[in-house]
């Protein structure tokens, strides 16, 4: 008599700048649970590839501490600048971005960690330890461009010897073209992974896993059961919208953050509660 072959479970954490912390909150969910555990593989992009690898590592503690550093406290447009002449210039920008939003976006810019090059290197070198990530039980993809190919790029950085490589795949998948120059590494130029891969499922699907949960930061139709056949997919999807490119991936305000986490954590546990059968 055979034995039946155990599937393997992998989760995929996508891109999304600030909405990233949706994601960490869904990790909340799964650790409270004692589900996380059972996942042995795990794949992400831009945000998600920094969170992938503290899943990895199975360091919460560290993906609190990142996000504590990413935030900013909240800050309201001066209202001298809620004057004809900013809504002119907001309106010159996009026909749809109000003075708010457009103060919001700059003031992100110049004071969150997460938009400022040297910071984010630091932010990476002080939460990464690579060490740990290469003895970890759990393979762990991340997901880069490379502008010379124009081809996307996942690294398997649990297998990674290069300390420093690891630092700059993980630098480089969180690096926003016209933001951030490209990274160097291997004769290619590598940026944000999201340009050609923002939900990094391929990776694991070709490591054999059967099982995939699918974190995306906003709601989408997909194509998932056509693409990977073999494997049994399943998609956590935000119950309520996190916002667009400005108001959510360039956000770091504190209150945002926390929003942002309070509801992935909630959205995973209802998913679990659905989707039992996905974590045996």
């Amino acid at each position: 008599m055979g034995f039946l072959k155990k599937d393997k479970i992998g989760i995929v954490f996508s891109g999304g700048g600030g909405k990233g912390a949706y994601e960490a909150g869904v990790w909340q969910a799964l650790r409270e649970k004692k589900l996380d555990r059972n996942i042995t593989g795990v794949a992400g992009t831009s945000i998600g590839g920094l969170t992938a690898i503290l899943f990895a590592m199975d360091d919460f503690a560290s993906a609190i501490n990142l996000w504590e550093e990413a935030k900013i406290q909240d800050k309201n447009m001066p209202s001298f600048l809620s004057n004809s002449i900013t809504k002119n210039v907001a309106k010159r920008v996009s026909n749809k971005l109000t003075p708010e939003e457009m103060y919001s976006a700059f003031d992100n810019w110049f004071r969150s960690k997460f938009l400022r090059s040297k910071k984010l290197e630091q932010l990476i070198k002080s939460q990464v330890d690579n060490d740990i990530l290469r003895k970890s039980q759990r393979v762990c993809f991340v997901t880069c461009h490379d502008l010379v190919r124009k081809e996307v790029v996942y690294y398997n950085v649990s297998k990674m010897e290069n300390s420093d490589d690891i630092y700059k795949v993980v630098q480089a998948t969180a690096s926003i073209p016209f933001i951030f120059h490209p990274i160097k590494l291997d004769n290619r130029r590598l940026v944000d992974g999201g340009i050609s891969d923002n939900t990094p499922i391929k990776p694991l699907y070709d490591a054999g896993f059967t099982k995939i949960i699918v974190v995306k930061l906003k709601k989408e139709d997909d194509k998932y059961a056509e693409l990977f056949p073999n494997a049994k997919i399943s998609v956590l999807n935000p119950s309520q919208e996190l916002g667009g490119f400005l108001d959510g991936s360039l956000n770091f305000y504190a209150s945002s953050i926390d929003e942002k986490w309070s509801q992935g954590y909630l959205d995973m546990l209802t998913f679990i509660k659905e989707n039992r059968k996905m974590f045996k």
